[in-house]
């Protein structure tokens, strides 16, 4: 087929959402031919890559908007009003591009944003919207401070505000042939839920690449680990407060915890003051690898983020970990109940009992510990590889054409 793809995110030499939207693009054209809409300024990075390695089924439209309507824009400042600006001038070259080709279908990646909308709703074709996703509101009750349940709550209303407000979102919605959103948080957001319910299905955003053989673990001491950044949504403080709890009176566990943050210093202070120095190792962020060297020798993997997605878990579950995590987010799309645990979310107190709970059970019975990397590792290479990706996106493409195709019969 030929395939109309929105990227505004799309550098194969970047993580995050460009390097999303670079996979994304990549396993969509091994069965199609694609064309790009994308940000001129990934230009650079995509022709050196491509200069590496050809792909004679990729194509791309490279759009920007006039100067003198970025002045404003500085970095990751105003980034989310120059995107929607950007959808104007995507759509007027998209427009241009389908009379010289004649798309079969379009496919929105990136930004993975269930907030604004996206050009492919004004274009005469199907499409499928997504993944789409954002960051759900945080449970109110897992934070500490007032003024960050206030921050919380105000980057949530904006959002449903815009959601609700714009009627260039609610066209997105509705004619969207297929919404493929990364959690149940985004699936059931108003007006996205009450318009398109029928039509929506979760799918996570990322994925990895087929994993390597996992190594047996000879450690004399049970391994915790935790990667990524030191900031409350990732839940760094209900980690390390439930690592507190549980090794207590243990001299058998550690902690390790990988990256950096405007948190750190009072993760640095609290393991003072809990007496748990010996116990909690801080390693400074790194490279992919080598990360993944700590993964390999890790026994398991505390997670408790309230992000909507958690690129970091299909990783340790690719490494054989068993996850501890919350049941709220990308990790509870990600987890089942045979390759970790997903606490429920109560109040702050009892879900730290839970977690605590939970790395207890894995402390104590080591087949149990086995048995869960061993499931964590066979779920990751059944349905969260790349390669999966482009199986499952070809099915819902010819899913779309051929009811598209009935509905035009006379």
């Amino acid at each position: 087929m030929k395939v109309l793809v929105s990227a505004y995110a799309c550098e194969p030499d970047k993580g995050s959402e460009p390097g999303v939207g670079w996979h994304w693009i990549c396993e969509i054209a091994k069965n199609n031919e694609v064309w790009v809409c994308t940000k001129a300024n990934n230009r650079e990075s995509i022709e050196r890559e491509l200069d590496k390695n050809p792909n004679n089924h990729l194509h791309f439209i490279y759009v920007d908007l006039p100067k003198w309507l970025t002045f404003w824009k500085k970095g990751q400042q105003g980034v989310h009003a120059y995107y929607y600006l950007w959808q104007f001038a995507a759509l007027k070259h998209a427009l241009t591009a389908h009379r010289d080709v004649n798309f079969d279908i379009g496919h929105h990646v990136t930004f993975v944003n269930a907030w604004l909308w996206t050009f492919l709703a004004l274009m005469p074709l199907p499409y499928i919207w997504g993944p789409i996703g954002t960051n759900s509101k945080m449970p109110p009750q897992l934070l500490r401070h007032t003024g960050e349940r206030i921050r919380n709550s105000l980057r949530y209303n904006v959002q449903a505000f815009i959601r609700i407000m714009d009627p260039l979102y609610w066209i997105s919605a509705l004619r969207a042939s297929l919404i493929l959103v990364i959690n149940r948080e985004t699936q059931h957001i108003f007006p996205l839920y009450n318009l398109a319910r029928r039509k929506i299905h979760i799918e996570t955003a990322i994925g990895i690449e087929q994993p390597n053989d996992i190594k047996k673990r000879k450690n004399n001491k049970l391994i915790i680990i935790f990667i990524g950044r030191f900031l409350l949504i990732k839940g760094i403080h209900l980690a390390m407060e439930a690592f507190a709890k549980f090794a207590r009176k243990k001299n058998d566990v550690t902690f390790q915890i990988i990256g950096e943050g405007p948190l750190e210093k009072s993760l640095r202070d609290f393991v003072k003051s809990a007496d748990l120095t010996d116990k909690v190792e801080f390693i400074h962020w790194m490279p992919r690898n080598s990360v993944l060297g700590f993964l390999q020798q890790a026994d398991v993997f505390l997670f408790p983020t309230m992000e909507g997605a958690g690129m970091v878990v299909l990783e340790a579950m690719a490494s054989g970990l068993p996850v501890v995590c919350l049941d709220f987010g990308g990790p509870s799309t990600m987890v089942d109940e045979k390759s970790g645990f997903r606490i429920k979310i109560k109040n702050y107190n009892e879900t730290i009992e839970l977690l605590v709970q939970a790395m207890q059970i894995l402390y104590e019975n080591k087949d149990i510990r086995r048995k869960m990397g061993s499931s964590a590792l066979k779920r990751v290479s059944e349905r969260f590889t790349w390669n999966k990706k482009s199986q499952i996106i070809n099915i819902y493409y010819n899913e779309i054409i051929d009811r598209q195709c009935r509905n035009d019969q006379p």
